[in-house]
């Protein structure tokens, strides 16, 4: 292999099909477009509509509790993307701004950014890793990899290509972007830059997290959710007729609304039957599932960015 390193024209050549060594964060979407895709979920167009029916029956304590349980829902759902969002924007951050690279065949320092695949780069103690690289020569190298796999301890690194040695998914005669030098230091070949990096893939990730396929809104955790929902909605609908059925043959009549002082107390008979049957049906779709999970994530990201990891 030629340690000197690609010619500058050669290196200009691979930029132009790699692109620039940066990992490419989505553009973050806008709060309301958030809020309006959050209200659009199964779970809470359904809480929306025991709303509006609570509402409808002037049983308007239940109508506030169900809008409440909407509200709750979609704050914690744009939060929790916008932590998602954050902790993206943050995988630059833990890349070097330069890197010693061999350039026709004299060392030099080099922005990170133009940094391309067949490059070759030194790396010593304290150094932070800007690309993937295959290690060529080493001495006594280790490498922490917690920004990775959130392993604490330096991982001892070589250049034998020996597939068999194999830490967390990572490969021992293999340096990777973001990853730190602890000891020791190397002369490896630059084989992945940008988001084909192991990084990078990680920043891809986040962002199918928060916005998956069919829209900003529909990460893998909410599409889930949505699909329970429309799951449970045939046995939520079940639960509602079963409910007003059994209220009817009991002929209930709900104590703190004395329906004998009413106009129609027929009408207002039903009205808490109605009131009855919705509760019990609204038991059945996970309302709080999507805030608690949605908050879980915000503060998973945020700490796993404190510490360094993201």
């Amino acid at each position: 292999e030629d340690l000197g390193g690609l010619s500058s024209e050669r290196a200009a050549h691979v930029r132009t099909m790699a692109g620039a060594n940066l990992l490419e964060a989505p553009a973050p979407p806008s709060v309301i477009r958030l809020s309006i895709e959050a209200v659009g979920t199964s779970t809470n167009l359904a809480m929306l509509s025991a709303a509006l029916l609570t509402w409808a029956l002037r049983k308007w304590e239940d109508s506030l509790l169900f809008a409440a349980v909407v509200l709750l829902s979609c704050v914690a759902s744009v939060v929790g993307q916008l932590g998602l969002d954050e902790a993206s924007d943050a995988l630059n951050e833990g890349l070097p701004a330069v890197v010693q690279c061999r350039r026709d065949g004299v060392l030099t320092e080099l922005p990170t950014a133009e940094l391309v695949p067949g490059d070759v780069i030194e790396v010593s103690r304290g150094d932070t890793l800007p690309a993937d690289v295959r290690i060529v020569e080493c001495a006594d190298l280790h490498v922490l990899e917690a920004s990775l796999i959130g392993e604490a301890a330096p991982v001892r690194k070589h250049c034998l290509a020996d597939h068999a040695m194999v830490s967390g998914g990572l490969a021992h005669c293999m340096l990777y972007a973001s990853t730190c030098v602890t000891e020791g230091q190397a002369v490896g070949l630059v084989t992945a830059t940008g988001m084909s990096t192991k990084i990078g893939k990680v920043a891809q990730g986040l962002s199918k997290a928060g916005g998956g396929e069919g829209g900003v809104f529909g990460g893998p955790l909410q599409r889930t959710l949505d699909v329970l929902t429309r799951h449970l909605a045939p046995l939520a609908c079940a639960a509602f007729v079963l409910a007003l059925d059994a209220a009817h043959l009991l002929q209930y009549d709900d104590s703190d609304v004395p329906c004998d002082a009413h106009p129609d107390p027929e009408v207002c008979r039903w009205a808490s039957r109605v009131r009855l049957a919705a509760m019990t049906s609204a038991k059945i779709l996970p309302q709080t599932l999507v805030p608690v999970c949605m908050l879980c994530l915000h503060i998973a990201a945020r700490t796993i960015r404190q510490r360094g990891v993201l």
